[in-house]
């Protein structure tokens, strides 16, 4: 029993004496070649044009600008708040919508946590509601003082990926309406 003993420290001062070579010198080791772009190598920090994103995402719309102002300006007019967009998210299995605070007094009733919330599929009828997961709550920000001019969210489930883009969508949020949003 004693000679397996012996020969692991056998093994442990092979290892230590092999293991004290010298280590180069700083100035010993070759220096590593220059990085030069080159016409081959992509610029990360470029953004992508429409034509590359909808080339390497055929099914997917080109992004587009936030929602025409004057389409929802009687939204903004009586209830404070201006859709910026409804797009798919999470892998199809939810879907973003945001908008923006224009008046806070008026926005201020559809902020509150009681207020229901619903996407409605205009081809279908189909509701969406927002999830409410046991650990994180309500997927929406809710708050008593809306800040103006900032961009709140709200997520709807799409269980299955059945929402696909290009769909029309109708937000209802208590009594405000928001029809023929267009999903991206």
């Amino acid at each position: 029993m004693i000679w397996w003993m012996g020969l692991l420290v056998l093994m442990l001062a092979i290892g230590f004496v092999v293991g004290c070579g010298e280590a180069p010198e700083k100035g010993d080791l070759p220096a590593p070649a220059p990085r030069r772009p080159t016409s081959e190598t992509p610029d990360v920090h470029a953004q992508p044009n429409a034509d590359a994103i909808t080339a390497a995402h055929p099914q997917r719309p080109p992004p587009s600008p936030a929602l025409a102002p004057e389409r929802y300006r009687a939204v903004r007019e009586q209830w404070g708040i201006e859709p910026m967009f409804l797009r798919l998210s999470a892998h199809d299995q939810m879907l973003d919508f945001r908008y923006r605070v224009t008046d806070a007094e008026k926005a201020a009733p559809l902020m509150l946590p009681t207020v229901d919330r619903t996407l409605i599929d205009q081809a279908t009828g189909r509701q969406l509601v927002v999830p409410a997961p046991p650990k994180v709550g309500r997927l929406r920000q809710t708050t008593l003082k809306p800040e103006q001019g900032r961009v709140y969210f709200m997520l709807f489930g799409n269980p299955g990926g059945s929402i696909r883009p290009g769909a029309k969508m109708t937000v209802v949020i208590g009594h405000c309406c928001i029809e023929d949003l267009v999903v991206r």
